[in-house]
């Protein structure tokens, strides 16, 4: 949540100073693109209205973040749950395109 109200202006650098931070404090895996993706998630399920994530890894999370449609997001997330996906097969389901032939 800090990082999406944060940095609102070019070139503020925020999830670069959070980065480095945060890689000191804790470790290498909290570099500046797992923040980005960890706000890009943040807003993209801030913002509207989804199925509940408490099921997904961060790993199948990950590959939802480049759908656009919600609608699409929604699907594959209870896909997942109902049919207790892991990320390869998320990510099969993806590929295959099983949303598009509904």
């Amino acid at each position: 949540k800090l990082l999406s109200k944060a940095g609102k202006h070019y070139g503020e650098d925020i999830i670069g100073k959070y980065s480095e931070k945060l890689i000191i404090e804790i470790g290498k895996k909290y570099d500046k693109t797992m923040l980005s993706r960890m706000r890009q998630l943040y807003n993209l399920f801030n913002n509207e209205k989804v199925a509940p994530l408490v099921q997904l890894s961060w790993s199948q999370c990950l590959l939802l973040l480049p759908l656009k449609d919600i609608n699409k997001i929604n699907y594959y997330i209870n896909q997942v749950n109902k049919r207790n996906l892991t990320k390869r097969g998320l990510e099969n389901a993806i590929k295959s395109k099983k949303y598009d032939v509904i």
